[in-house]
């Protein structure tokens, strides 16, 4: 699942055990890894289309559609970005967060 398969405003359909087997993991893995990404909101879990799930990665960490729509998935968010980077300790992003 990388951003060259993401469709317009970030939405991704996902067969986890064809991707999985795709990847070179075992499902159980697989399905591991993928909870992560949503308990840390890097993937936002979406409706289920037969056995696949739909996700949409989070506009914070990266985006395929217009500009126009990247921004208002942004002021969308519940949490803006100044408040995420504080939660995590980052006070800047130059610099990799330091100082």
């Amino acid at each position: 699942m990388d951003i060259a398969n993401l469709e317009t405003d970030n939405y991704i359909l996902v067969n986890q055990s064809e991707l999985a087997t795709e990847i070179g993991l075992r499902q159980p893995h697989f399905n591991r890894a993928i909870k992560k990404l949503v308990a840390e909101e890097i993937l936002i879990e979406g409706a289920k289309l037969g056995k696949s799930k739909s996700y949409r990665l989070n506009a914070y960490y990266g985006w395929k559609g217009s500009a126009e729509n990247h921004v208002k998935a942004l002021e969308s968010d519940p949490i803006p970005l100044k408040d995420r980077m504080k939660q995590s300790g980052i006070e800047s992003v130059i610099d990799g967060g330091k100082k």
